[in-house]
């Protein structure tokens, strides 16, 4: 079975629309996950005790519809595998009608926090877990491609509110860099109907973050497609990758 939580869409997590932002919903994925983690007694306080860290690789989110301010949404969540050098979570989220309105797929690291490097699970480590041989999205996590010829750009500074337990950057913070460098015509004409982000990187306290983005095609008159860079001067390679579809409001 899937851990289940469930959420109210409250004001601050919803937008101009009257409905739940796109990094809202992310952010119900997330603590999700680490909720499900707690529930087991997998608690990150305990991974750092374990000397281990869980991170980000990749996520890949598809949203059908965003619920409105004040609706009940439910998140299922649950494992495929807790072995080898990736590790897969899967995600179903409905409105308060039962309707599916999001689902997503995400690659996770655990991290040696000593060595700063990855590690493979310790077979107690899935012990508690109920894994599932299924996909909410069937993704291999293929390559995403480089920005050529960007057509926005936008700097951001990471803050000390956007730092998370590991002292970096949520991962959530990138998911609204990634949203917010594209033209303002799609902002405010336009909706995400699908984010992939590849995280390379961790930004720290202070940093300079560099939101690029280049248009892709996309197909269908009333869709929008693009390749997004994270940057931030200093560091070597790209803090992270991503691709968006968009589609008109």
């Amino acid at each position: 079975m899937p851990y289940v939580h469930d959420y109210e869409v409250r004001y601050y997590d919803s937008g101009g629309n009257a409905r739940v932002t796109p990094v809202a919903l992310y952010s119900y994925l997330q603590e999700s996950a680490l909720r499900h983690c707690d529930d087991i007694g997998l608690t990150t306080p305990k991974l750092f005790e374990m000397g281990y860290t869980w991170m980000l690789n990749r996520v890949h989110v598809q949203i059908r519809h965003y619920p409105r301010y004040k609706e009940r949404v439910r998140v299922e969540t649950w494992p495929v595998n807790i072995s080898g050098l990736y590790s897969l979570r899967e995600f179903f989220v409905y409105d308060e009608s039962g309707a599916q309105c999001a689902l997503a797929t995400t690659r996770w690291v655990l991290i040696d926090i000593a060595k700063r490097r990855p590690v493979r699970p310790p077979e107690s480590m899935a012990q508690g877990f109920e894994l599932r041989d299924l996909r909410a999205i069937e993704d291999d996590f293929p390559k995403l491609d480089l920005v050529e010829n960007p057509i926005a750009e936008k700097t951001f500074h990471v803050r000390l509110s956007d730092l998370d337990i590991n002292q970096h950057a949520n991962s959530r913070c990138y998911f609204d860099w990634v949203l917010e460098a594209v033209p303002d015509d799609v902002l405010r004409g336009y909706i995400p109907a699908s984010v992939e982000i590849h995280y390379r990187q961790e930004a720290s306290l202070g940093d300079a973050i560099e939101a690029s983005s280049a248009e892709i095609p996309c197909e269908g008159a009333e869709r929008r497609g693009f390749v997004h860079a994270l940057a931030a001067p200093g560091n070597t390679g790209l803090l992270a990758q991503a691709r968006s579809h968009w589609r008109r409001v």
